[in-house]
């Protein structure tokens, strides 16, 4: 059986407070086949996880998001395993 862009495409979450950063990593991920869902901010990201459970194979995360939200964000997802980007 053949595979297509199509079957290897993943779902994934970005979390980007940049509007430009966020659109141009959209842009990029879709164009090479992938979902993607944005949010802004950890607290954000925390509740489309929790509405969308196994939903993502994939997280890329903004590590220089403002506050504590990068820390409690990753805390929390580590109880449900799926790859991090740094």
């Amino acid at each position: 059986m053949i595979s297509t862009d199509k079957e290897l495409s993943e779902k994934i979450l970005l979390v980007e407070d940049e509007p430009d950063v966020a659109q141009l990593f959209r842009n990029w991920l879709t164009h090479q086949h992938h979902e993607v869902d944005v949010v802004g901010n950890g607290t954000k990201a925390l509740i489309h996880l929790t509405v969308n459970k196994h939903k993502y194979e994939v997280i890329i995360l903004d590590t220089m998001l403002p506050g504590k939200a990068v820390l409690r964000f990753a805390s929390s997802i580590v109880i449900n395993p799926v790859q991090l980007l740094y």
